[in-house]
């Protein structure tokens, strides 16, 4: 009530007089403690505010700045009257706002982005203050790409390059950036241009600076239609990095190389270029890499691209805690996707599907189309796996829809993932179409190297399911082919699974056997407990087929256990027809969660009723239900876990249903009870 009387410039009787008419008008509610008051209704202070004269408002600002001033107010408080009431020129004013800009910036970043805007429009376009807005236009677009606004965050580094920067680095650095967000809203033209425009003015090819772009550029090129460019690019960055002594930058630089090997199924070379990139990582802090949490991303997905997943995983969380901390949210769709794909190889589908979710929730926050579909393809394959197919078939279809490329390698990916789901989903023919149309024919040109095992071996399934053995056959010779001499032992499993199908439709059941147990173990190997359980149902079939029903039901009743405990309930299903088939029972689905410990390690402590209502909340949902015992707001929750206040608002409907509460305190209490720290 005081603030409210000095900003309408009345004295203390007036002031009384005018509360008692509003609250005879219940335009005003009391609220605790004493002499404060609010609207009945937002709406209500909002008609009030508007139906003021503009100049009277600018008045009240000013009066309401200078007195919450005198009492000590932060900058942050007076920034809300200080942006509509100060003059242009008027640098006070100008330091206000940067001092709030930076203390909201980790927590309100579009806020924060607000102040330094406003701050911006005060300040004097002349020569003097030339570095002065550089290093607003800069913090705003740190702000800016923080909340998901690319398109302005990009604008205000574009704004920034036409200042002269301090140095020559300076300028790569915001180069840079700005590329990379070009980059992320599908201007690749316009990123690679001005990325080498920029290197061609640059004399010395050894420089910090070259190797900066060099990186960029072959950052972008990732994952293009050409499989040499980031290999190539990321050759000629390590001489720079070496050359530099920027163990970050090199970091970054092996990180995309092994990716670039990978893409060309050198993995003997990528694996080196991994073992030496975690060998630098580990004396390097979090501060230091935080420039670079690209180096990280590469780096896991080269990881789990190459079957390492445990060193990816290790590695996603840890570039998860350095975006989360640094405002960086635009990168947690890839670093998400790739954890996502790490967990779903390790046998945690309801964890890899939680992740796809996040990584899903953060492209459509951020508007990156590019990520999006990455994160829709493998979410198509979760579903697929869960058993889920109408899901499965709608996250492919929405991932084609979202890029207008048939040549694109994400468009692909997620073809090839809606191909297998539509297999799974009883449809052979239009699996093999799609594969074949996705793919870019027989050879699958458009399809990753690596990974042309699988989807060789997913035709050589769907030509068996329309009866077509010799077109099978066919497809198996050419997955066995396309694994020899990758060294990836689940590629390997996946080339003899397919030969295994094809002698086992031949009546070739010895062979069969043979081959199946080979997959089995050479999937064990390669740490994918789901794609092993369901090479035991070929296992079992086999068996069955050498009269060794005994035996075949072991293997087909264990892969039937395994894949419920992994969530895998579509191959689930598979087993236990199977099973059926042999005069079995097929057992009950188990509930995903149970006692088991989350993949960030988190561990349920209660007993009985309690243990199992937390037992069934999600990963996600134990993140957002760790923040609710801390006390925190759905906006502080949203912020802390870049994702929308709509979406924690889901996540507490659901966390509160699963505890049998209903309110916030009630579940509190529950948590602290059963979580431990």
């Amino acid at each position: 009530m005081d603030l409210a009387a000095i900003a309408a410039d009345l004295d203390d009787d007036d002031a009384l007089a005018a509360l008692d008419e509003l609250r005879t008008h219940t335009l005003v509610q009391p609220i605790a403690p004493a002499r404060q008051f609010r609207f009945r209704h937002p709406i209500v202070r909002r008609a009030a505010y508007q139906a003021a004269g503009a100049g009277w408002r600018l008045g009240a600002h000013a009066r309401a700045a200078e007195a919450l001033a005198a009492w000590g107010a932060s900058s942050a408080v007076l920034a809300h009257h200080i942006e509509p009431s100060a003059r242009p020129g008027d640098l006070n004013a100008v330091e206000l706002l940067t001092r709030a800009g930076q203390e909201v910036a980790s927590q309100d970043p579009a806020t924060s982005a607000g102040w330094f805007q406003a701050a911006l429009r005060l300040i004097p376009e002349t020569a003097r203050t030339s570095d002065h807005r550089r290093e607003l236009l800069l913090a705003a677009a740190d702000s800016l790409r923080a909340a998901g606004r690319l398109e302005e965050s990009r604008d205000c580094l574009r704004a920034a390059l036409e200042l002269a920067a301090p140095d020559r680095m300076s300028r790569v650095a915001v180069v840079v950036a700005c590329a990379g967000l070009d980059y992320l809203l599908r201007r690749h033209t316009e990123a690679l241009a001005i990325l080498h425009e920029t290197l061609d003015q640059i004399a010395d090819p050894g420089s910090a600076e070259a190797c900066q772009l060099r990186l960029a550029i072959g950052g972008i090129l990732t994952w293009s239609d050409d499989p040499t460019a980031p290999r190539t690019w990321a050759r000629n960055a390590l001489a720079g990095g070496v050359h530099a002594d920027d163990p970050a930058l090199t970091v970054a630089a092996l990180g995309l190389l092994s990716l670039g090997e990978w893409r060309m199924g050198s993995t003997g070379a990528a694996f080196e270029a991994i073992d030496t990139a975690r060998g630098m990582l580990v004396d390097l802090d979090d501060d230091r890499l935080s420039p670079r949490v690209d180096a990280l991303t590469w780096l896991a997905f080269a990881e789990a691209l190459s079957e390492r997943v445990d060193d990816a995983i290790e590695h996603c969380d840890r570039a998860l805690q350095i975006a989360q901390t640094t405002g960086q949210g635009h990168l947690l769709t890839a670093v998400l996707t790739a954890l996502g794909y790490s967990l779903q190889w390790k046998g945690d589908v309801p964890g890899a599907i939680s992740r796809y979710d996040d990584a899903i929730e953060v492209a459509h926050l951020t508007a990156v189309k590019e990520t999006y579909v990455w994160a829709a393809g493998l979410r198509c394959y979760a579903a697929t796996v869960a058993g889920d197919f109408a899901a499965a078939v709608r996250y492919g279809q929405r991932a084609l829809e979202t890029i207008d490329s048939s040549a694109h390698l994400t468009t692909t990916t997620a073809g090839l993932f809606l191909a297998e789901a539509q297999l799974e989903a009883g449809d052979p023919h239009g699996c093999v179409d799609l594969v074949l149309a996705t793919g870019g024919g027989p050879q699958l040109p458009r399809a990753e190297l690596p990974d042309r095992p699988y989807w060789y071996e997913v035709l050589t399934r769907a030509e068996l399911a329309r009866g077509r053995v010799d077109a099978a056959g066919r497809w198996a010779e050419r997955s066995a082919q396309s694994a020899n001499n990758l060294g990836l032992p689940g590629r390997a499993g996946w080339a003899s699974r397919a030969r295994a199908g094809v002698c086992l439709a031949m009546g070739e059941a010895a062979a069969a056997v043979k081959l199946a147990q080979e997959s089995a173990a050479l999937l064990g190997l390669a740490g994918n407990p789901v794609e092993q359980a369901r090479t035991r149902i070929v296992v079992g079939r086999a068996l069955a087929a050498a009269g060794e029903t005994a035996l075949a039901v072991v293997e087909l009743t264990d892969a039937e256990a395994d894949l419920s405990r992994f969530g895998a309930y579509g191959y689930q299903k598979q087993a236990g027809r199977e099973l059926r088939r042999l005069g079995q029972r097929e057992r009950r689905r188990r509930p995903a969660g149970g006692g088991r410990a989350t993949s960030n390690g988190r561990r349920i402590a209660a007993d009985g009723r309690t243990a199992a209502q937390v037992a069934a909340l999600t990963d996600r949902e134990l993140d957002v239900a760790r923040l609710i015992r801390s006390g925190k707001s759905n906006r502080e929750i949203a912020a802390a876990l870049f994702l929308s206040e709509k979406t924690i608002e889901h996540h507490l409907t659901r966390i509160f249903a699963k505890l049998g509460v209903s309110s916030r305190a009630a579940a509190a209490s529950i948590l602290t009870r059963a979580l431990t720290p």
